[in-house]
């Protein structure tokens, strides 16, 4: 997806989070088949693959770039800081372990980014 091609995958577990059906690739039944029909689809028709493949790299750099995760971290570092001030206005002084986890995370990418 990155370099812009279109995927053609099984149509279980990580792909279907990944891939939209159709339009930055196709997901297929784990069949030889169906396999070979989405090839047949992708090479013949190489204005559908080229917009695939724009379309895969334009969504792999919306949703998985390290620009796209600092954001979703920030996101839920901001949430889980909203539930430690709320915690704290309780009474409770004990760090959520979740909290502190997500703390550490979020000091390890900003360093790496």
């Amino acid at each position: 997806m990155a370099v812009g091609k279109p995927v053609l995958a099984c149509n279980s577990g990580g792909p279907i989070e990944s891939i939209i059906d159709g339009v930055t690739g196709i997901l297929c039944a784990p069949i030889p088949e169906e396999f070979a029909l989405a090839m047949h689809k992708v090479s013949e028709n190489p204005g559908i693959a080229a917009r695939m493949g724009f379309c895969a790299q334009l969504h792999m750099f919306k949703k998985f770039s390290r620009k796209a995760f600092g954001e979703q971290l920030n996101f839920h570092f901001t949430d889980m800081a909203g539930v430690w001030r709320r915690h704290n206005a309780i009474g409770c002084n004990r760090m959520p372990f979740a909290w502190a986890l997500l703390l550490i995370l979020y000091i390890i990418v900003s360093l790496v980014m």
